[in-house]
């Protein structure tokens, strides 16, 4: 959640108006905007020109929109008639749309800027920028332009896009920070004086940005004050530009809580070490500290620090540190809460200083918010004031001023007298000298104790909140509690008699409850349009107090028309709702347009995503729903966007949300005669046995069941036995008796399909209530069914996973017009994929070059049927598999794989570098997947949808790759085991060689192509003989084994064999191999010197096997057939034999290792004599048996 920054109390009346004091003064204004820039110009005629906006983002202690309309009700600024966008950077232009909504500009008012020039930025804060300066007649800029303001005051353009004002432009297209190459500069002069005001502009070559600076510089030359460019960043202020600039002054614009070391000691260091224009050093005055724990600026090169307490609280607090800069023309004088008042000569100058008004340095009240009981003591350290007065008013009705007492130094102090309960102070603070020129301070506002929030919710016709900025108390009861709507700050609601508001802190307080009697403190702020107290600052009394428990308010009864302004923040219900559009989310926030009168009148219903309404049921029927109301509108006028927003799911009063995790999602009371009400699959129709109920886990998380019962309106039906535990989204089935005969879906395989332990279930066709208790016979569920369950089939909630009410299995939407479909979706698909079903066979996550767009997973359907995968997710990462989440829903009309086919998800790139796959879905993964390095890293694949898989979801597959698993990545076990494989090189995969897990690298990846891999400890080659004592043309053979425990279909296996690739023969196999069958393939010829062998399957290897000679030979087996074998195809098996591997063949490790065994003289075999793959040279073959 974004939020715009705290704001210090500014509006006031304009009845408080003081007109401009000292005659003809320009006046600059440095607010506190803290991280950003933003200068406020004003003319001695009251026409204002604004540069730049600061930051939306962050916290502030002067809004620039609240500080400009302090000064246009105080008289001091009559007109904006120019805004001026130096560039696109957010901290510069964040908070110009709350200008261009909250601050009247002047009709004729024309916001320049750089345009469009080459590129601008992608961001909210560009989009809201240009949207609100093309309702300001927004302008490009041309470089030499001079602004107009009035009384002698004017701003010319020296920089735009590179081009310079009298010299020659600056490539800026290929620097680094193309914005900051971008700024817009100007220079501001009245009189004598000239203040420079530069954005970001750039200097500094070195650091890879473009040198606007240095000719820039020689075109202005000299200047009484620098506006550092870029808050003090080594990109800029390089020492040609200080060296022509000679300034006395420089002012730095940075925050306490930037990231970047602003202002950098080196360009303090710089500054101060430039001449001015009389040859002294210049001054420095920084608007805030830095970050103290970043050693990269220093705080004590500053002259002073405007900022009176950030300082010394270590972050952004109360007082706001704007620095001020007063001109008669021939002299200026600067002063800040922290900076003492100091006048200057111009450089051009008569060198004589003018007769200032006093400087007003710094106002606080306290305390912030009295007690009814409480007057309000004002403090003002105010220089050269020879008296002071409290100009305020009480609700809007001016009072007679109090007049100030001097108590030490400058200070100055007052008494506001006490108020009752809820009245609005406003008072500003105005200083005299001893020539009568005054000058009063930014408004301050406060109400008087405890205030009704009606008081607080007083908006304009523009829907903007009448008392924004003002301090106040309020106290009610919670409607929400501190962790409902956000679970790292705290947007809670409060609600009295009068009505109800939001409530922000920084913090959450765990210990305010729901009911609540709680007193909140803060200040009036406005956000999307809705009302809030800004409890969040760490400054005076502001915080919350818990005065006792109670009872939440009864929400107030309204229908959708009546949801508005009026009651807003107040808890609400509204009945007989149906949702017109749109879904709860499964995870993340949402939204649902809700109507009670046909569509008419619509209501949005916004899910947040930290509550647990997430992942609940899209209510299809009519209902009753309790919620805030909420408003959130992004542009004035603040008069729609309206929104309830429910607290957690028993706010939707309907069980198709409030539900029970495990539900009766079907009944089936009046089979249909015949086979056709055989629901039980034993071959048998009968009335009492085909019955059943369905019980559906409707939750991520496995329930144990056991003891549970079954009940209906006769009695105890079926109780369960020990050990019934019911998976995430998985059903158990309860018939009413015979023998069940089928797999249910994955229930039979759960070992969920159950006789009912009572001997029957006896359901009544024409009515009953079937109840579902748990182990202590507490009720979880009960439904009762009427005439609709007497006809001839079940009935069933439609749609799946859902709570919806039961419809006769016929009417159901894709049930086909079946009659039933126990343990499974009302289609007959299993209601997850199990486990082995779905695997994981390759992993290309290291592509040559660059990964993105390259990477891919293969998947694998292991089954005779096709599966849809669209509520399947691939995870990868190193710590758990949520780094990267890959939704495989997808594919136009759902994603699915065929029988014994793959999958292959990724890219979008296809090509030499990843294998040129062909993408059955093409989802760019990112973040990336993970290159392995000292730590392993692994891909996962879920049964879930992607919403709802957490760092403790158990895959139903998963590949570890690399060196150790040291971060604990769990597999389909559940359990941190060892990685799978190694790290595979960049250009390589990771492949799966069999169905048990084993996985190889492959150095040529692989996709695309089926996997029909043998079961666990499968097919492997355990005896060749090719070296026939004579001719070997007929007498060769191969000895294959089958140690799994599963028949294997051999006509998707092939042998190889060579001694450069095994290309140079390949042998199509066939047939069935039985588990620990042993088959000898080749011939077709046998005698006592070949071992006189039973041929399996009788063909001539042709060309014969080779015998070895100086380099090794091979034979490996290959799980594809014989026709797709090429040179890269890595084997499930192999054995190379002879004196070396100088030819590099692979085995089934996708490897070229040395050989297993050396070359049989003629007449001998080579023999494997343990499965982990040893092997000996056997005198005697043996072919038909093995030795292990």
């Amino acid at each position: 959640m974004i939020r715009r920054s705290l704001t210090l109390p500014l509006i006031a009346l304009a009845a408080l108006a003081a007109a401009p004091a000292g005659g003809q003064l320009m006046r600059i204004y440095y607010p506190d905007i803290e991280q950003g820039s933003a200068t406020l110009v004003v003319s001695p005629t009251g026409r204002a020109l604004l540069v730049d906006a600061g930051t939306g983002l962050k916290d502030v202690d002067e809004s620039i929109e609240g500080f400009v309309n302090d000064l246009i009700a105080a008289g001091v600024v009559t007109s904006v008639d120019f805004l001026v966008a130096t560039h696109y950077d957010e901290d510069h232009i964040g908070r110009m749309e709350n200008v261009f909504q909250l601050v009247p500009l002047a009709p004729s008012a024309i916001a320049y800027d750089r345009g469009e020039f080459q590129q601008v930025p992608s961001t909210f804060a560009y989009s809201d920028y240009a949207f609100g300066a093309g309702q300001h007649n927004r302008t490009t800029v041309p470089v030499c332009t001079v602004l107009d303001l009035g009384g002698g005051v004017t701003a010319k353009v020296y920089t735009v896009n590179g081009e310079v004002c009298g010299d020659s432009p600056v490539d800026i297209s290929t620097a680094s920070q193309f914005e900051n190459n971008a700024s817009v500069t100007l220079v501001v002069t009245y009189g004598d004086v000239d203040v420079w005001i530069g954005g970001d502009l750039t200097g500094n070559p070195a650091k890879g940005v473009a040198d606007v600076e240095t000719p820039t510089g020689f075109q202005v030359m000299d200047v009484d004050v620098y506006t550092v460019n870029h808050h003090g960043s080594e990109t800029s202020s390089n020492q040609s530009f200080l060296s022509d600039l000679k300034a006395e002054v420089a002012i730095n614009q940075n925050s306490i809580e930037n990231n970047f070391g602003h202002p950098r000691a080196t360009i303090v260091s710089r500054i101060l070490a430039t001449p001015s224009t009389s040859g002294q050093p210049p001054l420095f005055f920084q608007q805030n500290p830095g970050d103290p724990a970043d050693n990269r600026s220093d705080d004590s090169l500053a002259t002073a620090i405007a900022d009176c307490d950030d300082a010394a609280a270590g972050e952004v607090i109360g007082l706001p540190g704007t620095i001020v800069l007063l001109s008669d023309g021939t002299s200026y004088r600067i002063h800040g809460c922290g900076i003492a008042a100091t006048a200057f000569p111009a450089d051009a100058g008569p060198g004589t200083i003018g007769d200032y008004p006093p400087a007003i340095r710094r106002v606080l009240h306290s305390p912030r918010v009295p007690l009814a009981s409480e007057g309000v003591s004002v403090e003002a350290d105010l220089e050269d004031a020879s008296s002071a007065e409290i100009r305020y008013s009480l609700d809007g009705i001016s009072q007679t001023p109090i007049p100030m007492s001097l108590l030490s130094g400058i200070t100055w102090s007052g008494v506001i007298p006490p108020q009752v309960d809820g009245t609005k102070v406003e008072y500003r603070v105005a200083a005299t000298d001893a020539s009568s020129q005054t000058e009063t301070s930014q408004s301050g506002c406060y109400f008087s104790g405890t205030t009704p929030i009606a008081t607080l919710r007083v908006n304009d016709a523009q829907g903007v909140v009448v008392p924004k900025g003002c301090a106040a108390r309020v106290r009610g009861a919670m409607t929400v509690e501190p962790g409902i709507f956000h679970t790292f700050v705290t947007q809670a609601y409060v609600q009295d008699a009068t009505g109800g508001v939001q409530v922000f802190d920084k913090l959450i307080d765990g210990s305010i409850g729901r009911g609540d009697d709680v007193e909140w403190v803060g200040e009036v702020e406005q956000f999307g349009g809705q009302t809030e107290l800004n409890v969040a600052e760490d400054f005076g009394n502001f915080g919350s107090t818990r005065l006792g428990a109670g009872t939440p308010p009864a929400p107030q009864v309204v229908t959708v028309a009546q949801v508005g302004e009026a009651i807003e923040g107040t808890l609400i219900r509204i009945d007989g709702v149906s949702v017109v559009s749109g879904s709860i989310p499964e995870s993340g926030s949402g939204s649902l347009t809700v109507s009670d009168d046909g569509g008419v009148s619509t209501l949005e219903v916004r899910i947040d995503g930290d509550t647990d309404v997430p992942g609940a049921n899209t209510p299809t029927q009519p209902f009753s729903i309790i919620g805030v109301a909420s408003q959130f509108d992004s542009w004035v006028a603040f008069d729609s966007g309206y929104q309830l927003v429910p607290r957690e799911r028993k706010d939707f009063l309907t069980d198709e949300v409030n539900h029970p995790q495990v539900i009766i999602s079907e009944i089936h009371a009046d089979p249909a005669s015949g086979l056709a009400g055989d629901a039980n699959g034993d071959g048998t129709r009968s009335a009492t046995q085909d019955e059943f109920v369905e019980l559906l886990n409707t939750g991520f998380t496995a329930v144990d069941v056991s003891g549970w019962t079954i009940s209906d309106g006769v009695g105890l039906r079926h109780t369960f036995p020990a050990g019934s535990v019911i998976p995430p989204r998985e059903a158990a089935v309860v018939f009413g008796g015979g023998s069940p005969s089928g797999s249910f879906g994955n229930a039979a395989a759960n070992g969920l399909v159950f006789t009912a332990s009572s001997g029957g279930l006896g359901f009544n066709n024409t009515g009953d209530t079937v109840t579902l208790a748990d182990d202590g016979g507490a009720t979880v569920q009960a439904v009762s069914y009427g005439s609709e369950g007497n006809s001839d089939e079940s009935i069933v909630r439609d749609p799946d996973f859902s709570n919806a009410p039961f419809v006769k299995h016929t009417l159901a939407a894709g049930s086909g017009g079946s009659l039933y479909s126990p343990g499974t979706k009302i289609g007959g698909q299993a209601f997850t994929v199990p486990p082995g079903a779905v695997i994981l066979t390759e992993v290309m996550y290291d592509p040559s070059g660059a990964d993105s767009g390259l990477e891919w997973v293969e998947l694998y359907n292991t089954t005779g049927a096709t599966l849809d995968v669209s509520d399947l997710c691939i995870g990868s990462g190193g710590g758990d598999y949520t780094n990267s989440l890959i939704p495989l829903d997808g594919c136009a009309g759902g994603c699915s794989i065929a029988p014994g086919a793959t999958f292959v998800v990724g890219g979008p790139t296809a090509g030499a570098s990843n294998g040129d796959p062909t993408f059955d879905l093409v989802f760019q993964i990112s973040p990336g997947l993970q290159n392995s390095g000292a730590d392993a890293d692994g891909v996962a694949l879920f049964n879930f949808r992607c919403s709802q898989v957490t760092p403790l979801t158990v895959p139903i597959d998963a590949v570890v790759y690399g060196n150790a698993n040291t971060n604990g990545l769990i597999d389909e076990t559940g359990i941190a085991n060892p990685p799978d494989v190694a790290d595979a090189s960049s250009g390589q995969s990771i492949e799966r060689v069999d169905l048990a897990g084993t996985w190889q690298v492959q150095p040529l990846p692989n996709p695309n192509v089926a996997f029909p891999a043998p079961p666990p400890g499968g097919l492997i080659i355990t005896e060749v003989f090719y070296d026939y004592s004579g001719a070997d043309n007929g007498f060769e053979w191969v000895e294959l084994y089958h140690g799994g425990s599963e028949p294997i279909d051999l006509s998707q296996f092939s042998l190889g064999y060579g001694g450069t690739t095994y290309t140079s023969g390949t042998y199509q196999l066939s047939g069935t191999i039985n588990p620990g069958q042993v088959i000898v393939v080749g011939g077709l010829l046998a005698d006592a010197n070949n071992g006189n062998p039973t041929y399996f399957l009788a063909q001539d290897f042709s060309p014969d096997i080779q015998n070895s000679g100086s380099v090794g030979d091979g034979v490996a087996l290959f799980n594809v057939p014989a026709a797709a074998i090429t040179s890269t195809t890595v084997p499930i098996d192999a054995v190379v034999y002879g004196p070396n591997n100088s030819n590099g063949l692979i085995d089934e490790t996708g490897a070229a290792n040395d050989p297993e065994v050396g070359d049989a003289p003629a007449g001998s075999t080579i023999e494997r004599t343990d499965a982990a793959g040893n092997w000996r040279i056997q005198s005697v073959p043996t072919p038909g048996s093995i030795p292990f």
